[in-house]
C-alpha cells in the first residue's frame, strides 16, 4: 500500500515515463476540498494536477482512462444532459 494525499475515486494505467517499467497512473480524486484528475510518476507517491478550471465541465467526470502508448495522456468521460438522454464525451488533455 502506497500512502497518498490524493483520495482516489477511478484509477487508470498509461504509458510509462521515459526511462521506467512502471506505468503513469492518472486518478479522478480529491486532494484537501479540490476535485480533479491527477497523475503520479512514481507509483502513487506524489500526484500533479493535469486538468485546470477551464476543463473541468461541471468535475462531473465519471471514466477515466490513460494512453498506453503516448504518455501523459489521459482520456476521460462525462455525462451529460442532451435533450433528456444522455451522451458519453470523450475529453482529451495533454498538459
Amino acid at each position: 500500500m502506497v500512502l497518498s494525499d490524493v483520495r482516489v475515486d477511478a484509477l487508470a494505467f498509461g504509458k510509462p515515463p521515459s526511462g521506467h517499467d512502471y506505468p503513469a497512473l492518472f486518478a479522478l480524486g480529491e486532494r484537501d476540498v479540490l476535485r480533479a484528475i491527477w497523475r503520479s510518476n512514481d507509483v502513487g507517491v506524489t500526484w500533479v494536477r493535469v486538468n485546470d478550471p477551464h476543463y473541468e465541465y461541471g468535475r462531473r467526470f465519471r471514466c477515466i482512462a490513460g494512453d498506453p502508448r503516448v504518455f501523459k495522456n489521459v482520456s476521460t468521460w462525462v455525462r451529460m444532459a442532451v435533450e433528456s438522454s444522455t451522451t458519453s464525451l470523450p475529453l482529451q488533455i495533454s498538459p
